[in-house]
């Protein structure tokens, strides 16, 4: 590709995009975006134009395609990304190419909508009653000194100043609590320009600019890794509302630019690892910009209440125009004649914008918007952030509301209650006992010890290495329950009760993790893969016979590693062919029978609430996948397919793990509040369907205790009782499952 051709494609991907572009979020215009954008990927044209189904009450144009169905850079391999931005891949952009970018292309910000403060002006000072109150004020003054005899009353006008000063005040309130998405870009980013790493700041990154990130650092622009530990992690809840942190990856993982994690996005968190990115969207044509873009770009519709004041006020008017002309007429048709000296004209204006201003709640707008403003102030204490004080009062109107379940209903404070080999069932209370009589806790399992023990010995193992929790090194001295676990709450579950069967501290450097495929809501489990230490192979041997001699003894690729798996039962029950025994140790042909029992454990433990995980092992032989690479470093897209397809080939269960997460204690009378307001309240979960009826039941939400019905039942025609099939059916819905993070957006 010669010079020009890729400067032109650098202008084509860094120019700036119309201003019509937006993420639309209306079904109908999305579903028909979708066709569209089929469309347009056959026939190659990138190009959108203005909706024809503009929205009037709209102030955004909404394109005719996805803006992010047309993007490739997540495709594209690290040289072509260098090639597509005019980067090095060393040296990154000079001085002088950076500054012609940002004069070109402008800066790396977040527009605002400015506002008309004349109009601002004028709706506060003659907007609603201070429109009837500024007729007051205009009449009295007419009929002060030297025109007429009345003294000044000043009282009108003190009213219709304190009233547009509220109005004032309530919109600067709000526009200080909407100023803070600004905070999602940081001041200053760390970048590679002429092969030096300087400290620049984000509002001057470019296209095509190489930009650093480490522990805590905010992700200034929309960026496409190019460089990533092993270990590096986003937090992007602020985009989706997911806990769980995104591993980053140098690879693409979805045709999707949105769900790939090579993909690092404005205003996300690095919240562990580090990482090297190229600029490939900046300021508004990010999604955060075009998140942006759709809070501020589109016109304020007139709520219900200010339907209802506009209502009132129009009633108002009504009423003081009748009782004006009614006291006019009856002044010239019968005062004015019979006592023609009674009630001058000065006297009758007065009394006229008298009865006038009396029919007017002046302290009305003042006590809504003071209201408004407490409760605003409420929401922002609990990091909620209201757009405009109308956005409180739209609260009130809302009547369906979907809530997640982890961390929401409940206290995302997770801890296992119940194990279980497919022949036998314990608690943790009840293993730890049976580890310290039968064999000492504190030292690594040997051969000799009770087959039940070293079930659990293995056991405990799985949850210790299939795990990315750890503790903190400030508080490993005290107790288990006490010390702080760095890790989402699954995970932390596990370590501690690893922790608390038997000493582990010594069984973390047997061995070595050499790969991993960390969790996702997609394929419900974890699979980690470890070679032993040559130096002890002890717990190899005592656990797993010798017939896993081969998983550590050297470190030889071609050797068969030990693999882990912990996910959902009944998405690894078909790949399972065997499960140990709780009783001998040994591996038992997985039969219908044993999965029978399998599913009955986790049927039961479901229905009481329980989060159940299952634990399974494997081998993997890395001489055999393709693609390899070497530990450490980023795993290749076909090394983590054939590690997914080799490591899931013949698993062996090991048990189950049953977890409570308990509901927050207030959640049982706020969805009761939500009730009484008329609004339906609806979980959102990827948990097991009878784990999440359980919890459902738990808060409230549900209450039958038969069995809840899944979509297969209210979607068969022969339902009993269907007023009219389906979507009679969808009435009675309160739980949908399982909720993908990718459907929560």
């Amino acid at each position: 590709m010669g010079k020009d051709q890729s400067l032109d494609l650098v202008r084509t991907q860094t120019m700036e995009r119309a201003k019509g572009h937006a993420v639309p979020i209306e079904f109908r215009t999305l579903s028909m975006q979708v066709t569209e954008t089929q469309r347009s990927n056959k026939t190659g044209d990138l190009k959108t134009t203005k909706g024809k189904n503009k929205n009037k009450d709209d102030d955004v144009d909404e394109p005719e395609t996805d803006f992010f169905s047309t993007i490739d850079f997540h495709k594209l391999n690290i040289p072509e990304v260098s090639l597509r931005f005019n980067t090095n891949e060393t040296l990154g952009l000079s001085q002088a190419e950076a500054q012609r970018r940002l004069s070109s292309n402008g800066p790396n910000i977040l527009d605002t909508r400015k506002p008309n403060y004349i109009k601002k002006i004028l709706g506060y000072v003659f907007g609603g009653f201070c429109s009837v109150l500024w007729i007051g004020v205009i009449t009295f003054f007419v009929c002060w000194q030297p025109i007429l005899q009345p003294d000044l009353n000043p009282t009108n006008l003190a009213l219709a100043i304190l009233v547009a000063s509220f109005s004032a005040f309530q919109d600067y309130s709000t526009a200080q609590v909407m100023s803070s998405i600004m905070d999602m870009i940081p001041a200053d980013c760390m970048v590679i320009r002429d092969g030096q790493l300087i400290k620049v700041p984000a509002s001057t990154l470019v296209v095509g600019d190489r930009v650093s990130l480490s522990l805590g650092n905010k992700v200034p622009a929309d960026l496409r890794l190019v460089q990533a530990s092993n270990d590096t992690r986003f937090d992007r809840a602020v985009l989706t509302g997911e806990s769980e942190a995104i591993e980053g990856a140098t690879h693409y993982t979805d045709e999707n630019f949105l769900e790939s994690k090579n993909i690092a996005f404005m205003g996300t968190h690095v919240v562990q690892g580090s990482c090297v990115g190229v600029v490939v969207l900046k300021g508004n044509d990010t999604l955060m910009g075009r998140i942006n873009k759709l809070t501020t770009g589109r016109k304020e519709k007139v709520t219900i209440i200010q339907q209802e004041i506009n209502r009132f006020v129009r009633i108002i008017v009504c009423l003081t125009i009748f009782l004006a002309l009614l006291i006019l007429s009856y002044w010239a048709g019968f005062l004015n004649v019979k006592y023609h000296e009674f009630i001058p004209v000065n006297v009758l204006l007065v009394t006229l914008m008298g009865c006038v201003v009396a029919f007017i709640p002046e302290g009305m707008p003042v006590c809504v918007s003071l209201t408004l403003m407490m409760i605003a102030r409420r929401m922002r204490s609990n990091n909620i952030l209201p757009k405009a004080l109308t956005t409180v009062e739209t609260l009130g109107c809302v009547n369906v509301i979907c809530s997640d379940k982890t961390g929401t209903l409940t206290e995302n404070k997770m801890f296992v209650t119940n194990i279980a080999f497919l022949d036998n069932e314990s608690t943790p209370d009840e293993a730890r006992t049976m580890i310290e009589k039968q064999s000492n806790s504190k030292t690594l399992p040997l051969s000799e010890e009770a087959p039940s023990v070293l079930a659990l010995r293995q056991l405990q193992l799985a949850t210790l290495l299939c795990n990315n929790a750890k503790f903190d090194p400030d508080t490993i001295n005290l107790p288990v329950p006490d010390r702080t676990v760095h890790g989402d709450a699954t995970d932390s579950a596990l370590l501690r009760f690893s922790a608390q069967v038997a000493d582990s501290s010594d069984l973390s450097p047997c061995f070595e993790r050499t790969q991993e495929i960390p969790f996702n809501s997609r394929n419900k489990w974890m699979m980690s893969v470890y070679q032993g230490s040559a130096q002890n192979p002890q717990p190899i041997k005592a656990l797993f016979g010798s017939d896993m001699m081969s998983a550590g003894m050297v470190a030889n690729e071609k050797n068969s590693q030990l693999v882990f798996v912990k996910g959902a039962p009944d998405v690894l029950l078909p790949h399972c062919t065997s499960f140990v025994s709780g009783v001998s140790n040994i591996a038992q042909t997985l039969t219908s029978e044993w999965s029978a029992e399998l599913s009955r454990i986790q049927m039961q433990w479901s229905r009481q609430g329980k989060r159940v995980l299952m634990l399974c092992k494997g081998r993997f032989s890395p001489y055999y996948a393709e693609g390899r690479s070497n530990v450490g470093s980023s795993i290749s897209s076909a090394h983590q397919e054939e590690l997914a397809r080799q490591g899931l080939q013949e698993l062996c269960i090991i048990g189950l793990i049953g977890i409570m997460d308990p509901p927050r204690p207030e959640i049982r009378d706020t969805i009761a509040s939500c009730r009484r307001a008329g609004a339906r309240f609806f979980m959102v979960t990827g948990d097991f369907g009878l784990t999440a009826a359980a919890i459902a039941r738990q808060i409230g939400l549900f209450s039958s205790h038969r069995e809840p019905d899944t979509y297969e039942d209210i979607a068969n025609p022969s339902r009993k009782g269907a007023k009219n099939g389906l979507d009679a059916s969808y009435d009675d819905l309160g739980v949908f499952e399982p909720g993908r993070p990718r459907f929560r957006e």
